[in-house]
């Protein structure tokens, strides 16, 4: 959907906050948020990786319901 960088960061008092709009949203859905501190689009299966140096978090599910 979204691919953000450094660049897109916002500092909110203690917190950083990066913004995105989802437009024309027809049915109830659910989004998740994949991250990474490589340039990598999908983690590789090679297991060399450090998993501190390429580290990756996936968020759970926020649902969005619409009215």
């Amino acid at each position: 959907m979204a691919r953000f960088g450094l660049r897109d960061w916002r500092q909110q008092d203690a917190q950083y906050v990066i913004r995105h709009t989802r437009r024309d949203v027809g049915a109830d859905s659910y989004l998740r948020v994949r991250g990474t501190s490589t340039d990598e689009a999908e983690p590789l299966a090679d297991g060399l990786e450090s998993p501190w140096r390429d580290l990756w978090f996936y968020s759970n599910p926020v649902f969005v319901r619409v009215r």
